[in-house]
């Protein structure tokens, strides 16, 4: 009997060696990646569907419901592993009812957002992209722009991609402060969210998305932005409200916002925030994609593949 693993991620393929492994154990990969970043929940069931037994599944951003676990429970599915982190887009509560395990791996990437956070730090406020437009327009203008050196930054979610970027910062010279209710470190300043606001010059979100933090980055905590604070974003686009950071910028409360996630994936052309080139600074959620970060989880995934078998 073979074992067939579905892999719905972009960029998940088993290494030569682990090849040689996965035909001894009868592992079958069948490759359904999306045209676009993720398949929906009807996407993914016409595909399961088509499938007699499915030993387990590799996901990225793909949103597995209540109703595809119950179709995979069908196909007698051992396992869910999930290319990253983030567990947003799977209902957990279903995969333990229906006792099918589910695989993240965090802190994988921590070192790649992290590396990502600070060059949105740099290039906002040295406004590096800016300067570099105008000079391959043989243009000698000089920009103002910020030194980093004892600015505030405050960071929402300190779990191991937010402590991987206060590490990062400290050579820079700057003062830290979180917000994260699970974490105390004596190294840093805890505060509230309120504060991080009022008090910081750049303030990153690095925290998970969850039911409890849907949009709460809004015109009701932006008010507290007392110091006109870059905003970045490397966690989720549902955190925040767009529209909301748009009318900020526009009125000059916040100095600008740098984000790799957005609230509509990938993003749309009616974003409120498009209208801000000078101000913004984009990237297409593609912080863990660095050729390092691709070997080193796609070597994990193939391990637990080999271990649940």
């Amino acid at each position: 009997m073979e074992n067939n693993i579905l892999n719905f991620s972009q960029y998940y393929k088993p290494h030569l060696k682990d090849k040689k492994k996965f035909n001894h154990l009868k592992i079958k990969i069948f490759q359904h990646q999306s045209k676009g970043q993720f398949h929906n929940a009807d996407e993914l069931i016409n595909i399961i569907h088509s499938y007699n037994s499915i030993k387990g599944i590799v996901y990225g951003d793909d949103q597995i419901n209540k109703k595809v676990i119950k179709l995979l429970k069908t196909k007698k599915t051992k396992f869910i592993i999930k290319w990253g982190q983030g567990l947003d887009s799977i209902d957990l509560k279903s995969a333990k009812k229906n006792q099918i395990k589910v695989k993240n791996f965090p802190g994988i990437f921590k070192t790649e957002v992290a590396e990502l956070a600070v060059g949105f730090i740099l290039n906002l406020l040295r406004k590096i992209n800016l300067l570099d437009q105008n000079t391959k327009k043989i243009s000698w203008r000089r920009i103002f722009s910020h030194t980093l050196k004892n600015k505030v930054v405050g960071i929402i979610g300190f779990g191991n991609i937010g402590k991987e970027i206060a590490k990062k910062l400290k050579g820079f010279d700057v003062k830290i402060l979180y917000n994260d209710p699970k974490v105390k470190i004596k190294t840093y300043t805890k505060t509230n969210i309120k504060t991080i606001f009022a008090r910081s010059d750049i303030v990153i979100l690095a925290c998970d998305l969850n039911l409890s933090n849907l949009g709460f980055i809004n015109k009701s905590v932006l008010k507290n932005s007392l110091k006109k604070p870059y905003l970045i974003n490397i966690a989720r686009g549902k955190l925040v409200i767009e529209k909301d950071i748009a009318k900020y910028i526009q009125n000059k409360k916040i100095s600008g916002y740098a984000t790799d996630v957005f609230q509509h994936e990938p993003i749309v052309k009616t974003n409120p925030l498009l209208k801000y080139k000078k101000n913004t600074l984009f990237t297409n959620h593609s912080a863990s994609v660095t050729y390092e970060a691709v070997n080193k989880i796609n070597c994990e995934i193939s391990k637990n593949i080999i271990k649940s078998i």
